[in-house]
């Protein structure tokens, strides 16, 4: 992350973020939270997204472009949370399923078996 005085935009912070650490999603989500408070420009440069931001206000413009470095962090550890937590997400909600109708899991049952039959028939053949 890299914060400095913007050479493309008079009165702007230009905040830099490796793409490789964080995503759009987080990007955009950290922009939004602070959409009444300040003006962005979003662009990239091959292995970084900048952000150029402007305060409403002048004198807000660099503490918001640190609190948008900070909430950048806030929204990737959210999003990493939710892509570690599908799995388990959906595994609560097969067995709340099963739970309420058992018939579901006998039928998951067979189709399994029927999937598992074809690809060993497949191998067979080849």
């Amino acid at each position: 992350m890299h914060i400095r005085e913007s050479k493309n935009y008079t009165g702007w912070e230009e905040v830099k973020f490796r793409k490789s650490l964080y995503s759009v999603f987080s990007l955009y989500n950290a922009c939004y939270v602070f959409i009444e408070k300040a003006y962005f420009i979003v662009d990239e440069d091959g292995e970084n997204f900048i952000v150029y931001v402007k305060g409403k206000r002048e004198e807000d413009t660099e503490r918001i472009a640190h609190e948008l470095a900070n909430q950048m962090i806030n929204y990737q550890r959210y999003f990493a949370n939710i892509k570690e937590n599908n799995e388990i997400a959906k595994l609560i909600i097969q067995r709340a399923l099963f739970s309420s109708s058992p018939s579901l899991v006998k039928e998951a049952e067979e189709k399994e078996i029927e999937e598992l039959i074809k690809e060993l028939e497949q191998d067979a053949n080849e």
